[in-house]
């Protein structure tokens, strides 16, 4: 046979015995790592015997072709790192992981520079070893794999945050470990000057360099990614062309760091993709990547571990005594990252506290692996590097993953349990008790009726148990949990957070149906975000907090009135508020429908008092949506009622699809009538997914029609008041008028309220009305701040126009006086006159 068809042989084998190791790490409670790990020791065990015919046909075949199996550093570098790296990145929480950013940061990078200088100064006193070579080894141990370590979190369903700061610390330790070890090689090879700031330069340039490729590509697959909605193969095959491109070029065409391009492209995609892609092609992705990660990650270890035979070598008892003092050494540097420097984050507010439980989890799950032989390997492959150095790189680094993996890995699962971690939490325990105990009365309904419904005895249903009792028949698990009980304080934090999580959950279902779009979609997933994070820091008045500046302007939307304020123009300003009227609508569709989920779901769960709580919190959003919409429909009643008939219509479409697909699975039409109805209802639903033009203003005309003082004014008289009138648009919290300032011009509402803050009792004013009159009668300042209430539209009256209306048309002027007057009047008993601008 040839060699090609060897090699094809030889992967297909290692797949079957892979698929079958992993169920026997199951029963073996071992991490799957290790006995890959053993699987490719022996397999490199063989490729030391002399190679020669055996006559076992496959059997020496295989022997022939695991001799000829050329695994190189590149091989891992190059084919598995990118698609590990991608994988990682696209299914973590990205939300959670910038939130532990400080702790991931003095993990994956300071410690990488600890650990590096930790074994090579060490190594260096202790054995008289070469520097250089010495800081070489600890920057190429540095690496962890936390693959292993997180499949135990899984599976003992450790805290989540340990999973999130291990992945993370992976994720970007991957970078700064094989910056340093280029950095070290250069030096060796004598083409890099040995210079801490050149070499702090050069990493600094690699990370950010690398973050900046990363979002680069991705944002452009992103674009992509519109153009091939409803093509899933495709789409999915640009985001494995994502990983390579992203890796290779920057790593070999832009010399900054692809492990951190390849790694931000993931965290991109994982962060927006799932908005950008239907529900469908998302689920399809995930997928896929999980069965790529896993052949790469399955591989890579395999392969890996065939060259530790190789690697050892040669190994002798000194060679022991200084893997003795690295593996101390390594755990040191850990200690102290976990011990030393997150403490001292935590106190300068740089990073959240981290429990003694976890610290001793993080310094005894430095797992190392695939990503340090590669890099022992590469030691071997590169020229540049005297053979003289290489025993001390290859044989340690080598040994070190063997403790790691046969030592620390096993041992992890018993850590976990002695520390407790593979617990709830007693608020968690008694959530987990309360849902046990709801689904048992429903459960046993269940039983009851499909007794009935099949004439089976109803004895025997009432012997089935539920899941409360098998819970109770195991002695393991079972921690008295009707000694627990939910304070009303956590039952209310856990209301406010499963709501926000089910206000995530509602923007993708009705992202899923295309009756909101895409960027809409984001912007919600980013408040309920917010909202959750909001719940854990501060409770209640942080779930509230977060909800005001949810209807607070956007700094988009601020420099768009900018723009219109100052050069009068309307284009971004128009696209701005025809944007904020859509997240207005469809936001109070899903807090109505988080209304019906607090009464059908939460009430059974949390209890009466809890929900009212809720509902009361909730129908504050709710009102203040109102308000806000309120404001828009009466301004633009034409573009809200084609609002929400466009809202209606992507419904329709919605169950129109629905009933074609359940026409073609009932085979009642043909592929091709079904393919043709789809065809149609994508090219109805791309018109509707095109924002509507919003028309800025009313005409003039329309809005000085709606100004009480101005009904009066004959229509030859409109002509000349319109042409000193200035229209002016005002956000929600703006402040029109300020307290202190010199009044040179009123207001008239045209649409919209303000608030004048007066003390003790504020004024509301409405459209139709006026303000800031009386400091521009009297030349005094004003007394009061006005603050638009909703988006409101306004006239606004200089003083110098003014006084030429009241030239040729004193009785306008008269009906403003006499306003004024009276407001004065009014103000007096409380205030000086000269204060009094905008009280009634």
């Amino acid at each position: 046979m040839t060699e090609l068809i060897i090699t094809v042989l030889l992967v297909s084998v290692l797949f079957v015995v892979i698929s079958f190791l992993l169920p026997l790490s199951d029963r073996l409670k071992l991490p799957s790592n290790v006995l890959l790990a053993v699987f490719g020791i022996l397999l490199g065990s063989l490729t030391l015997l002399p190679q020669r015919e055996l006559g076992l046909g496959t059997g020496s075949d295989l022997i022939v072709g695991l001799h000829n199996f050329d695994v190189t550093a590149d091989v891992f570098l190059y084919v598995f790192l990118p698609v590990l790296l991608f994988a990682g990145a696209l299914t973590i929480d990205v939300r959670r992981l910038f939130d532990e950013i400080g702790a991931i940061f003095v993990l994956a990078v300071i410690g990488v520079v600890i650990c590096t200088l930790f074994v090579g100064y060490s190594l260096h006193w202790l054995f008289a070893a070469p520097l250089l070579p010495a800081l070489l080894l600890g920057a190429v141990v540095a690496a962890t794999d936390p693959s292993a370590v997180v499949a135990i979190f899984r599976d003992l369903g450790a805290p989540q945050r340990l999973s999130i700061l291990v992945e993370g610390e992976s994720l970007f330790n991957d970078a700064a470990a094989i910056a340093l070890f280029g950095f070290f090689v250069a030096l060796i090879a004598g083409t890099q000057e040995p210079s801490l700031w050149a070499g702090t330069f050069a990493f600094f340039k690699g990370f950010f360099g690398g973050i900046a490729v990363g979002v680069f590509f991705a944002a452009l697959v992103g674009y992509g990614v519109r153009f091939m909605r409803g093509l899933p193969l495709a789409e999915i095959t640009l985001t494995l062309a994502l990983a390579y491109l992203s890796y290779i070029v920057a790593d070999n065409y832009l010399e900054v760091s692809g492990v951190v391009a390849s790694v931000s492209a993931g965290l991109y995609v994982g962060a927006r993709g799932r908005v950008l892609m239907s529900p469908e092609t998302w689920d399809g992705l995930i997928r896929v990547w999980q069965q790529l990660d896993f052949w790469a990650s399955t591989m890579i270890f395999i392969l890996a571990a065939m060259l530790v035979p190789y690697l050892l070598t040669g190994l002798n008892l000194e060679d022991g005594v200084m893997l003795l003092a690295l593996i101390v050494m390594a755990t040191l540097s850990r200690v102290v990252v976990a011990y030393v420097l997150l403490p001292l984050m935590a106190m300068v507010g740089l990073a959240s506290a981290i429990t003694e439980a976890h610290k001793l989890v993080l310094v005894w799950g430095g797992l190392r692996g695939a990503v340090t032989l590669a890099l022992a390997l590469s030691v071997i492959e590169n020229p540049a590097i005297p053979s003289a150095y290489e025993p001390l790189v290859t044989v340690l680094a080598t040994g070190l993953v063997l403790f790691t993996l046969f030592v620390s890995g096993p041992t992890l699962r018993p850590l976990l349990r002695l520390l407790g971690l593979d617990k709830l939490s007693a608020k968690e325990a008694a959530l987990r008790d309360r849902v046990m105990a709801l689904s048992d009365l429903t459960i046993r309904e269940h039983v009851r009726s499909v007794a009935r419904e099949n004439g089976i005895d109803p004895r025997l249903a009432e012997q089935v148990p539920g899941p409360r009792d098998l819970r109770a028949q195991n002695a393991e698990e079972d921690d008295a949990p009707e000694q627990v009980a939910l304070s009303a304080e956590d039952r209310l934090e856990t209301g406010l957070v499963t709501l926000s999580n089910r206000e995530a959950e509602l923007y993708f279902t009705h992202l899923a149906d295309r009756t909101i779009s895409t960027g809409f979609a984001q912007t919600g997933l980013v408040m309920a975000s917010r909202l959750a994070d909001s719940v854990r820091a501060s409770g209640i008045e942080g779930y509230r907090a977060a909800a005001r500046r949810e209807m607070r302007p956007g700094k988009r939307l601020r420099f768009a009135l900018w723009l219109h304020h100052t050069f009068g123009s309307e284009a971004l300003l128009s696209r701005m508020l025809a944007e904020r009227f859509e997240i207005v609508m469809t936001r109070q569709v899903i807090l109505r429908e988080l209304r019906l989920f607090i009464g059908k779901s939460l009430r059974p769960l949390l209890g009466g008092e809890t929900v009212a709580v809720l509902r009361e919190v909730l129908n504050e959003r709710l009102d203040a949506h109102q308000r806000s919409l309120t404001a828009l429909e009466l301004q633009y009643p034409s573009y809200a009622e084609r609002l929400k008939s466009r809202y209606l219509m992507r419904s329709a479409l919605r169950y129109e699809e629905m009933e074609y697909r359940t026409k073609w699975a009932e085979s009642l039409i043909t592929q091709e009538v079904y393919n043709e109805l789809l065809s149609g209802l994508r090219r109805r639903r791309a018109e509707l997914d095109q924002r509507m033009p919003l028309e800025l203003g009313m005409e003039l005309a329309e809005m000085i029609g709606r100004v009480a003082v101005f009904q009066s004014v004959p229509k030859k008289r409109l002509k000349a008041v319109a042409e000193r009138l200035r229209p002016r648009v005002a956000l929600p919290g703006e402040k029109i008028v300020r307290a202190g300032e010199r009044g040179g011009a009123m207001f008239f509402i045209s649409a919209g309220e303000v608030e004048v803050r007066i003390e003790p009792d504020p004024v509301i004013l409405r459209g139709g009305e006026f303000f800031g009159e009386l400091a521009m009668l009297t030349g005094r300042r004003r007394s009061a701040d006005v603050v638009a209430r909703g988006l409101c539209h306004l006239l606004v009256l200089e003083a110098r126009d003014f006084r030429k209306l009241a030239k040729l048309l004193p009785e306008l002027r008269q009906q403003i006086g006499d306003v004024a007057e009276k407001r004065l009047k009014a103000a007096s008993p409380k205030a000086p006159a000269s204060a009094a601008d905008t009280s009634k």
